[in-house]
């Protein structure tokens, strides 16, 4: 090596110790800030000894403003690292609440999850303005969700005080309301919105679904995987829980029920067919009620579904096999859906007002008269359909007639009418929280119920 070449190399060597030592601002040369490693500058392999000076102060400058920056302040942000490996959290599992969605659950059994009074009585009312076309739901904090028809999605807490108001454009409400997995309050507009607020009553959702419009379809339902099923007519809709559309299929036959078991979605249609739909596949048909389904169908066990057909008989649709059985032929005219209690057991109520109660094999296990035989006011005949039953884990039972209190038929038969929870029009029973229920009036007249 010449020496002036060896010269030079001393030279390069001297600046780049230099160049390490200013630059230096903590072992391991990086500096926190809120938690995130930001490593110093290596100095650029120099050219010329000119070039590498400037490098070297440049390093040296921004080392110290990051210095200083971490400086002022680290102390206050304390965030761990982030970790771009890890997946994105999201809700499963069933949706909380005494009624998230239509008849309590996604089997739709119209089981209270906690016990009903035993000795009922008014405890609060309250009104929503411009009446009631749809059921409500109720939260796990005992708060009622209600979509009224004056285009709004409304909140009242445990007290039946408004806790808030969503406006949901120009369209009134005509499915829902559910609440999700993830606690958000869904509605579908008549124009085709899907409208969604969160807990506390602020705008989470809003998505225009693939249709010209939504005129009828049935009760949505909330899925364990955080999303919601919905039959509209000629349409089916998977959406996810931030109400993307993830699958469509067609349906040409009116649906009556969206029931959920194990991974599939079972559909009831007014004809009595049962199909399964398993997205991204098209429905297809397991079998047949063997008559008409009005009112929708409930799981009784994992293996059948049980619905009142053609208002004379219940009858059970075994999955497994995809035959039918008749549980009840009755002389009463039977008004559906059944309500189940764990055991599997049915309650119905007919039209002349008896509640029904039957085991799996036919054989009666309770009757009860839900409307009184003499004296007291009578109910309106033929005007309002009453609301179907709701039952409990205790085998209790649920009822409202047009123009009658509300009442509990207890275990041992004996009716409890709740003094003044009555209105001409009901709507819907839903269970509440423990030991209540409320009567949804058309009206708009909502009457809580406890102990």
């Amino acid at each position: 090596m010449s020496k002036s070449a060896h010269e030079t190399e001393m030279a390069r060597e001297k600046t780049n110790r230099q160049s390490a030592k200013s630059a230096k601002l903590s072992p391991g040369s990086s500096c926190g800030l809120g938690g995130l490693a930001v490593q110093s500058p290596a100095p650029t392999r120099p050219i010329a000894e000119s070039s590498a000076v400037r490098s070297t102060l440049r390093g040296h400058r921004l080392g110290v403003g990051i210095a200083l920056l971490a400086a002022a302040f680290g102390s206050q942000a304390r965030a761990e690292r982030i970790d771009p490996t890890l997946p994105i959290e999201r809700a499963v599992g069933a949706p909380a609440g005494a009624q998230p969605m239509h008849r309590v659950d996604g089997a739709r059994t119209g089981r209270s999850k906690t016990p009903l009074p035993t000795a009922p009585r008014v405890l609060w009312r309250a009104r929503v303005t411009g009446g009631l076309d749809l059921p409500v739901a109720v939260d796990a904090r005992q708060h009622v969700v209600a979509a009224s028809p004056m285009s709004q999605l409304l909140e009242l807490d445990d007290r039946g005080k408004l806790a808030w108001t969503l406006k949901t454009g120009n369209s009134a409400p005509v499915l829902g309301p559910v609440i999700t997995t993830n606690g958000t309050r869904l509605v579908v507009t008549a124009n085709a919105e899907l409208w969604g607020a969160a807990p506390n009553g602020t705008l989470r959702i809003k998505r225009s679904l693939p249709l010209p419009s939504v005129r009828g379809g049935v009760p949505p339902l909330a899925a364990r995987d955080g999303g919601v099923v919905l039959a509209l007519p000629g349409t089916l809709l998977y959406l996810d829980a931030s109400g993307d559309v993830q699958a469509r299929a067609k349906q040409a036959e009116a649906p009556v029920s969206l029931i959920e078991q194990g991974g599939r979605t079972l559909i009831v249609t007014e004809r009595g067919d049962v199909l399964e739909w398993k997205p991204p596949s098209e429905p297809t048909k397991l079998g047949s009620f063997g008559g008409r389904v009005d009112e929708g169908a409930a799981l009784s066990s994992p293996n059948h579904l049980t619905a009142v057909v053609d208002h004379e008989r219940l009858v059970d649709f075994k999955l497994s096999t995809k035959t039918r059985h008749i549980r009840l032929s009755s002389s009463e005219r039977l008004q559906g859906p059944p309500a189940i209690l764990a055991s599997g057991e049915t309650r119905v109520a007919t039209f002349s007002g008896l509640m029904l109660g039957h085991d799996r094999t036919g054989i009666e296990t309770a009757r009860a008269e839900l409307e009184p035989s003499t004296g007291g006011s009578t109910a309106i005949p033929g005007l309002f359909l009453p609301p179907p039953l709701v039952v409990d884990g205790k085998g209790r039972v649920v009822f409202v007639r047009p123009g009658l209190d509300a009442g509990v038929i207890l275990e041992s038969g004996e009716p409890k009418a709740a003094a003044g929870a009555a209105c001409g029009d009901p709507l819907a029973l839903a269970p509440a929280g423990p030991q209540r229920f409320l009567v949804a009036c058309r009206s708009g007249l909502i009457v809580m119920v406890g102990q």
